[in-house]
């Protein structure tokens, strides 16, 4: 025990020897000592600063709770060999016929935007919206935005129903909590305000200002439902657990067969999980979202981060 104790006095004591020889150095090379702690701190701040971009970037829609069940439907159009296209819109009908016939898939979701604006009326004065959005009741059962104010279970079950986020509601009324409040518009005539969510994160790849429930009993709409060569809606599908994209993949071809008819040659579906929207949507034309990164710039400010580090 008395062995013990001596040695752990002398490394205490060897510790506090090498303290003061280290503090006596830095006293006499003042210069010297403020130029390495200054690089020293400038370099693990520039560090931290690399290592917090690279993986906001890595993260873009990780945030919802199903993720990495959740796959856009893009189309891939190879009507011209030589130019194959792939665009983010697709047929309507697509991904309620894909839940239909494959019990892989658990859910859908569509987003429709069938006009570039909203025309509303505030304070007497016309005003446009183009961040705009129609969808169906269930989308805040797939995505999870945060909710402000409203029933998130709720918000969108009657038709023409209007979800805001923060911003626009504080834009149009000065106040957060809007819901009960109406927007008159030129098109769908006045919208009650169901729920209020958070200003979208900025690695997500949709945001919408005012978002809309469908309207079923428009003739036109149904017309649209039912649309095989109307290339207009944003198509989503959310996979049952423990479940591959592949397995759905690979019975494409008499999917195809059934529903594009003679088209199935030359148009096919395709699945991309949201959580790679971010980085592998450069061909992609006609998307919904506005940013598009590149993987070359994580590899570029990684090894920054590691050689400043």
């Amino acid at each position: 025990m008395k062995y013990g104790f001596c040695v752990q006095n002398s490394n205490k004591n060897m510790i506090r020897n090498y303290l003061k020889v280290a503090f006596r150095s830095l006293k006499r090379n003042k210069g010297y000592t403020v130029i390495n702690i200054l690089g020293l701190a400038i370099g693990i701040a520039f560090s931290c600063m690399m290592y917090i971009y690279v993986t906001h970037e890595l993260s873009s829609d990780s945030f919802h709770e199903k993720s990495d069940r959740i796959y856009r439907t893009i189309m891939e159009d190879k009507r011209n060999p030589n130019n194959v296209r792939f665009f983010g819109s697709a047929p309507a009908p697509l991904s309620e016929a894909l839940v239909s016939e494959y019990p892989e898939v658990e859910d859908h979701i569509r987003l429709f935007r069938p006009t570039g604006q909203v025309v509303y009326k505030l304070d007497g004065q016309n005003f446009q919206e183009r961040n705009w959005y129609i969808t169906q009741r269930n989308f805040f059962e797939i995505f999870d935005f945060k909710f402000i104010a409203g029933d998130r279970n709720t918000a969108l079950n009657a038709p023409l129903s209007l979800v805001v986020n923060k911003s626009t509601a504080i834009r149009l009324f000065g106040e957060e909590n809007v819901v009960g409040k109406t927007v008159q518009t030129e098109r769908f005539g006045p919208l009650k305000i169901t729920g209020v969510v958070e200003n979208f994160p900025e690695n997500s790849h949709i945001n919408f200002n005012f978002l809309l429930s469908e309207y079923s009993s428009d003739e036109g709409w149904k017309r649209l439902l039912a649309d095989w060569e109307d290339f207009s809606a944003y198509s989503y599908i959310l996979l049952k657990p423990n479940t591959s994209i592949a397995s759905i993949e690979d019975k494409l071809p008499k999917f195809l067969k059934k529903y594009f008819g003679p088209y199935a040659e030359v148009f096919s579906p395709k699945f991309q999980n949201i959580e790679d929207i971010y980085f592998q949507s450069g061909k992609i034309e006609r998307g919904i979202e506005t940013n598009k990164g590149q993987m070359s710039y994580i590899y570029i400010f990684s090894t920054m981060g590691f050689f400043i580090l």
